[in-house]
C-alpha cells in the first residue's frame, strides 16, 4: 500500500534544518473548527520566521477567527531544503495546523510585503497546484486574493490574483467573509467582493474605477489579538506586540509607508496598558514591543513607558521601541528604556548631507544625532545603528564624502561603541513625491557602495548592504505594468524563490527573463515627467496628486516641508480634522469602556531562602522536532505564565534561574526531561494544578520534588540517559555486543520485541546520532528517521541508578534526618 502525502512528508523533517517550522506545535494557533463553513487560508510568501513576526498576519488570523462559520488557518514557504523534496514528491504546500492544501481552501490571501516577494507569491500557487493565471481557474479553485503594501500597484501581478485587497485589513476582511459565507459560488463571490470599498477585481474593474484605499478610524481592542499565537521555534521578532499607533505625519519625501497610511491613528494609553498585561499574562512572552511607524511621535511617551514599566518592571518584560526615532531619544526615555533591557537604538539619518535631508525632508542635524548617541553610550549602550541611501536624487561625490566622514564622526565619538551601518539604494515608489525620480546607475551606486565600505573601515565600524541589482529590480517591479507578469514567470520557472536573500538573489536570471520578454526594465527605473500619465493612478491612497507634485518641485528646489505634527496641516489631500487638530497636536481619544483589571504576578528581587525544585516533564509527539533552545524558550513562558514567584538574575538581560536537564536530541520525543527552577517564595499551591492551566501541547508535568541546598545541579548529577528506539536493528544478539563494546559510552544495548533499549553513559559528550550509526551500521542522517524516545535520565551510584527525582528524595530524606 503506498503512503499518502501526509506520510511522506512526516517522513521528510528529520531530513530538513529547523523542522518544527513545519509542525503544529504552538500555544493558541486555532485548530479545525467543526462549524467553519468558509475556510480562508493565509499565505506569507517567505519562511515561518519571517511571517509569523508579521503583525498584519496575526491580526487578520484573529478576526477571521472570531467570525462564525469562517475558520482562518497558515501557510508559509518552506525553505529551500524542503522545497526540494517537497517537489520531487509532488507533495502540495498545505496549511500548518491541519495540513489541508490549499486548493482546498475558499480563498487563499496572500501578503505582498515586497516586490521582491512576488516570485514567492507565484511559487505558492505552483506549489499548491493551483493555477497561475486567474482566467485559468475553474469554479471549484480558491479565491486567490493580495493584501499588504505593495498593493499599492498591483499591476505586475495583477493577472494572478483574483482580488487586491488595498489597505486596512480590518472592516475589509470581514465584508469579504460574509461574502464569502453568503455564496458558494466562485463568479458570484467575485462579484460581491468588487463591491465592496479598497477591493480591486482586475476581471470585473479593469483600469476604469478609481480603488479608494481602505482605512480604518481607529485601532479597535476587539480587532486585537490578545492571546497571540506563540511559536515553539524561534522567529524573528520573539515578542508580544502592541499596535500603539498607525500612520506618520513625518513627510520624508521617500517613505511610501509614510503617505500611503495617513491619517495618524493612536492609541489611548489605557487601552494600551489593557493589551500588554492581557497579552503577557497569556503568552508568557519576555519582551513587548510597541508597534507603530514612528512610536517616538506618540504623545505622552514618556508617561506611556514610565507606566508599563511600574507595570513590567517585577517580571522583567523588557520594552522593545523598533521603529522609535533615534533622534528622539534623550537622558528620560534613555533611562526609562534601561530599565529592564536596553534595546536596539536605530537612526536613520538617510544622509549626512544637509542639502540632501532638504531633499528628502528629513529635519534631523547630525549634530543631534551625535549628542543622542553620545547621551546613550553615557546610559550603557555600546551599539548603535544606522541607516543610509545611496543614489538620492540629485546626490554628488561630496554627499557620499559626508555620510563616510559622519560614520567615522561617531564611531569616534564614543570609546567602545559598535557602529553598525545599513547601506541601500534608493528606490522610487508609487505614491510618493518621488514616484517621478528615477533610479541611479547601478555602475554609480556600486561606486559609491564601494567607497563606504572602503573608507569606514574602523574597528568598530561594520558595513551591512542591499544588493544594488536587486534594489533595481525592486525600482522596475515597483513602478511597472502588466508586462512584468511573464517575467515573473520567466523568473519563478529558473528557481527564482527567496529573492529577497541575497544568497538566492540572482541578477541573470532576470535579465535573461527580460531579454526573453522583450522587456527594456531601464523604461521603468528611468525619471518621468510631471504630466506623465501614471500606470497606479487608479488607486487613489487619500492624498491628492497635486500635494505630491508640490512636494516633488520642493525637493528640487531643496526646500523643507514642516511635518502635520509640529506645524499646521498642509492639506495633503486626507482631511485629516477628524483626528488632528490644525495646530499638529492629537486630540484626546475618548476613553475606552472600563475593563476589568489584569494582573501581572510579580516577583522580587532577592531571596532569603533558597527555594529550588526539580520538575520532570515528558515531551510528546507535537514537541518531538522542538530543539533545546525551542524547549527552554517553551518552559521560560510556561512559568511566567503560571505565575509562579520565579527567582531571576540580575544583569544586563535578566531571565529565570532555571537549570536544564542535557540537551534533547530533535526529533526525539521524552518521558523524563528535568528543569531546576529556583522560586523566591513557597509556591501558594500544587505546582500540578498551578502549571496545567497553562501548558502547551506536547508538554506535560510528570513529578517534581523540594530540593534542598547544595543539591548539585541537574546536570552535575544525572550522566546517564535512557533512549528506546524503533525499530532494532536486523542483526543477531553476538553482532549487537560486538558493536556495544566498540563505544565507551555505550552502557548497555538490548533489542527485543522489535525495539533497541539503550543506556548511555558520559551524556555530555554523547552522540546518540553517531552512536545509532554506529550500532545500525547507517550514517547519522539516515539515524534521524529512527523513531527514538529518551526514556529517562539516572544518576549513577555505584551499581545502582536513580532517576533525579528518586535521588533527590534520598537526599531531602538525609538533608531532614540530620
Amino acid at each position: 500500500m503506498s503512503k499518502s502525502w501526509q506520510e511522506t512528508f512526516a517522513a521528510l523533517l528529520p531530513q530538513v534544518q529547523r523542522p518544527i517550522r513545519y509542525t503544529d506545535s504552538e500555544l493558541y494557533a486555532v485548530k479545525d473548527r467543526e462549524d467553519a463553513r468558509v475556510k480562508i487560508a493565509l499565505v506569507f510568501p517567505d519562511t515561518y520566521e519571517i511571517g509569523m513576526s508579521n503583525y498584519g498576519l496575526r491580526v487578520l488570523y484573529h478576526i477571521i477567527n472570531h467570525i462564525p462559520g469562517a475558520a482562518a488557518e497558515r501557510a508559509f514557504v518552506p525553505w529551500v531544503d524542503m522545497l526540494e523534496l517537497m517537489r520531487a514528491s509532488a507533495i502540495p504546500l498545505a496549511s500548518l495546523a491541519t495540513r489541508t492544501p490549499l486548493s482546498e481552501f475558499d480563498m487563499v490571501g496572500i501578503t505582498l510585503q515586497s516586490e521582491l516577494g512576488y516570485t514567492n507569491a507565484l511559487g505558492i500557487l505552483e506549489l499548491s497546484g493551483i493555477p497561475l493565471h486567474s482566467e485559468d481557474r475553474a469554479p471549484h479553485d480558491p479565491l486567490i486574493v493580495a493584501g499588504g503594501p505593495c498593493t499599492v500597484n498591483p499591476l505586475p501581478v495583477s493577472v494572478f490574483f483574483d482580488a487586491f485587497c488595498i489597505g486596512d485589513g480590518e472592516d475589509a476582511i470581514k465584508e469579504i467573509t460574509s461574502v464569502l459565507l453568503e455564496t458558494p459560488d466562485r463568479k458570484e463571490r467575485l462579484a460581491g467582493l468588487s463591491e465592496i470599498e479598497g477591493v480591486w477585481v482586475p476581471s470585473i474593474h479593469g483600469r476604469s474605477k478609481r480603488i479608494k484605499r481602505r482605512t480604518v478610524s481607529e485601532l479597535r481592542i476587539e480587532d486585537t489579538p490578545l492571546e497571540q499565537v506563540v511559536p515553539t521555534g524561534e522567529i524573528e521578532h520573539d515578542r508580544l506586540v502592541v499596535e500603539i499607533g498607525r500612520g506618520c505625519l513625518r513627510g520624508c519625501r521617500f517613505c511610501q509607508a509614510g503617505f500611503c497610511n495617513r491619517p495618524a491613528r493612536l492609541r489611548s494609553i489605557e487601552d494600551i496598558l489593557y493589551l500588554a498585561e492581557k497579552g503577557l499574562a497569556a503568552t508568557g512572552w519576555e519582551e513587548l514591543s510597541l508597534l507603530s511607524f514612528a512610536v517616538s511621535d506618540y504623545p505622552r511617551l514618556d508617561e506611556l513607558l514610565a507606566k508599563l514599566n511600574s507595570k513590567l518592571k517585577p517580571t522583567r518584560t523588557a520594552i522593545s521601541l523598533p521603529s522609535f526615532r533615534g533622534e528622539a531619544f534623550n537622558e528620560q526615555i534613555g533611562q526609562r528604556l534601561a530599565e529592564i533591557k536596553r534595546p536596539g537604538l536605530t537612526f536613520a539619518p538617510e544622509t549626512a548631507s544637509p542639502r540632501l535631508k532638504r531633499v528628502i525632508n528629513k529635519n534631523v542635524s547630525n549634530a543631534s544625532i551625535i549628542e543622542t548617541v553620545q547621551t546613550a553610550a553615557r546610559l550603557g549602550w555600546r551599539r548603535v545603528k544606522l541607516y543610509f541611501m545611496v543614489g538620492l536624487p540629485g546626490e554628488t561625490p561630496e554627499d557620499v564624502d559626508m555620510n563616510i566622514e559622519f560614520i567615522r564622526e561617531i564611531a569616534r565619538s564614543v570609546k567602545g561603541l559598535v557602529v553598525n551601518v545599513h547601506t541601500s539604494a534608493f528606490v522610487p515608489k508609487p505614491h510618493t513625491p518621488f514616484q517621478w525620480a528615477g533610479f541611479d546607475q547601478l555602475p554609480l551606486l556600486a561606486e559609491k557602495l564601494g567607497r563606504l565600505r572602503e573608507e569606514t573601515r574602523m574597528r568598530r565600524v561594520k558595513i551591512k548592504w542591499a544588493r544594488p541589482e536587486a534594489s533595481f529590480i525592486e525600482a522596475v517591479l515597483a513602478r511597472g505594468d502588466e508586462r512584468l507578469a511573464d517575467v515573473l514567470e520567466g523568473v519563478l520557472q529558473r528557481g527564482g524563490y527567496f529573492q529577497e536573500w541575497s544568497e538566492h538573489f540572482k541578477p541573470q536570471r532576470w535579465l535573461q527573463a527580460f531579454e526573453e520578454q522583450g522587456v527594456d526594465p531601464e523604461g521603468y527605473t528611468r525619471k518621468r515627467k510631471l504630466k506623465e500619465r501614471l500606470p497606479w493612478e487608479f488607486i487613489d491612497t487619500g492624498v491628492s496628486k497635486g500635494f505630491l507634485e508640490g512636494e516633488y518641485q520642493k525637493a528640487l528646489a531643496a526646500e523643507v516641508q514642516e511635518d502635520c505634527i509640529s506645524g499646521p496641516c498642509y492639506a495633503c489631500g486626507l482631511g485629516c480634522s477628524s483626528f488632528y487638530q490644525t495646530s499638529g497636536t492629537p486630540k484626546e481619544q475618548v476613553a475606552s469602556p472600563a475593563k476589568p483589571a489584569i494582573n501581572i504576578r510579580t516577583t522580587g528581587t532577592s531571596t532569603p531562602v533558597e527555594l529550588r525544585y526539580r520538575l520532570k516533564f515528558t515531551v510528546g509527539e507535537a514537541l518531538r522536532y522542538a530543539s533545546h533552545l525551542n524547549l527552554v524558550r517553551v518552559i521560560y513562558r510556561l512559568l511566567r505564565r503560571s505565575g509562579l514567584p520565579i527567582e531571576y538574575t540580575e544583569g544586563f538581560s535578566p531571565h529565570p534561574r532555571v537549570r536544564f536537564s542535557f540537551p534533547k536530541p530533535v526529533g526525539v520525543t521524552s518521558r523524563g526531561e528535568y528543569v531546576d527552577v529556583n522560586l523566591i517564595a513557597p509556591p501558594q499551591g500544587n505546582l500540578d494544578e498551578l502549571l496545567a492551566p497553562h501548558m502547551p501541547e506536547g508538554l506535560a508535568l510528570a513529578g517534581y520534588r523540594l530540593l534542598p541546598p547544595a543539591t548539585p545541579a541537574i546536570t552535575k548529577a544525572a550522566e546517564v540517559l535512557h533512549y528506546e528506539v524503533f525499530p532494532s536493528p536486523e542483526m543477531g544478539p553476538n553482532e549487537l555486543a560486538r558493536r556495544t563494546r566498540a563505544d565507551e559510552n555505550i552502557l548497555n544495548a538490548n533489542s527485543a520485541d522489535g525495539h533497541l533499549t539503550l543506556l548511555l553513559a558520559n551524556a555530555q559528550r554523547a552522540k546518540l546520532w553517531n552512536v545509532l550509526a554506529c550500532l545500525y551500521n547507517i550514517t547519522p542522517n539516515q539515524a534521524r528517521a529512527l523513531s527514538v524516545e529518551r526514556i529517562d535520565a539516572y544518576i549513577r551510584r555505584g551499581t545502582r541508578l536513580f532517576t533525579p527525582l528518586e535521588e533527590s528524595y534520598q537526599w531531602r530524606k538525609g538533608y531532614l534526618s540530620t
